[in-house]
């Protein structure tokens, strides 16, 4: 299984999964379409044999960093390793986007996500206190992406990068 760039005629779709995602502030619409039109953006997403969404990741990489703003999972579809899979699919493509840092930040209530990012090789830089409308506080992770080893195709002889 392998998570494809997300589409903007994919927006309606990853909104309604959202919705199914989060029970406390799913994004609308408008707000998903905003992220994967923004420049820079970089979203994949899951689907299963019939194109029903199963999960997608949505942030953006620009000018050296990447911020992980969602990771969903459809709950039929927890406890498979979707979030992990979307996550490193992630971190591959925003570091071949030139990222040398990943951010994001995630409820402190969230445990499997914590999990997840931690298992993954992210740092948890800080705290927010009260961050979210209903007080829970966020913890801000980073990931040091290794930079990417150059190509033979990227350097042929007597060129330089």
């Amino acid at each position: 299984m392998t998570p494809r760039p997300l589409l903007y005629e994919d927006e309606a779709s990853i909104a309604i999964l959202d919705g199914i995602a989060f029970a406390i502030g799913p994004w609308s619409a408008a707000a998903v379409a905003e992220e994967i039109r923004r420049p820079g953006a970089c979203g994949l997403g899951l689907q299963d044999g019939q194109g029903a969404w199963m999960g997608y990741a949505l942030g953006w990489s620009i000018a050296g960093e990447a911020e992980l703003l969602r990771i969903a999972i459809h709950p039929d579809h927890r406890g498979h390793g979707l979030g992990g899979l979307l996550l490193r699919a992630f971190i591959e493509r925003a570091s071949g986007q030139g990222a040398e840092a990943i951010h994001l930040e995630v409820r402190e209530d969230n445990a499997p996500a914590i999990a997840l990012y931690e298992r993954e090789g992210f740092v948890l830089g800080h705290r927010r206190r009260d961050y979210y409308q209903d007080g829970c506080a966020a913890r801000l992770y980073r990931f040091d992406a290794a930079p990417k080893p150059e190509s033979p195709a990227d350097s042929a002889p007597g060129t330089s990068p």
